[in-house]
């Protein structure tokens, strides 16, 4: 005997096929999970780039600290900006006091003194945040953060461009405090002008 079997069919004689796509209710599930991997990852994503640039600053102000301490164990003088860490110097550069360096000691430089060349050329130099390192170097008073003629004087480099809040992740890996304060600590911060902060970075004796 044989058997017939009846094959579904839509209005007008064409054969129904299988439905395809997801229903709506799917598409809801597959959102949900989505927004909830957004606000799982998202917040997670950006600190780690807020600590990047953090890292970036601190590694900055460390490595012209250093070249720094080099620069002074070698001429026997301090820098008077970045630029004197990385190309050697001349008579017609300036120590941070704004003297001359003498023929005898400019032949001393032993440098770079910089992993990277850091030249600025009077200018600025962009680190993390979105800071921009000044060339030139302050001295400045460490009870005061002022960068007078008087008091205890450090080498002092300086970094425009920084917001309260990026300020706050730098001064909490460099002193451990975490906020603004212009009388303590190495980094102080100034909201006046461009935002801008000081890193007392060593002593000028």
């Amino acid at each position: 005997m044989t058997r017939t079997f009846a094959v579904p069919q839509r209005r007008g004689g064409v054969a129904a096929l299988p439905r395809s796509g997801f229903t709506l209710a799917e598409i809801l599930v597959i959102l949900a999970i989505i927004a909830t991997l957004a606000a799982v990852l998202v917040p997670t994503v950006t600190n780690q780039i807020t600590k990047g640039q953090t890292a970036r600053v601190v590694n900055d102000l460390t490595s012209i600290r250093t070249g720094s301490e080099a620069f002074v164990a070698d001429v026997h003088r301090y820098p008077g900006d970045i630029e004197d860490l990385s190309i050697a110097i001349t008579v017609a550069d300036a120590s941070i006091t704004g003297s001359t360096y003498p023929t005898a000691l400019t032949t001393m430089w032993d440098g770079p003194y910089l992993d990277r060349l850091l030249t600025t050329d009077g200018g600025e130099l962009s680190t993390g945040h979105a800071g921009q390192l000044q060339d030139n170097f302050l001295s400045c008073d460490f009870s005061t953060g002022t960068c007078t003629t008087t008091g205890t004087k450090f080498l002092t480099i300086v970094l425009a461009e920084v917001d309260l809040a990026a300020f706050n992740e730098i001064d909490l890996v460099i002193d451990g405090v975490g906020q603004a304060d212009s009388t303590a600590g190495k980094v102080r911060w100034t909201a006046a002008g461009d935002d801008t902060l000081k890193y007392l970075a060593i002593p000028v004796n």
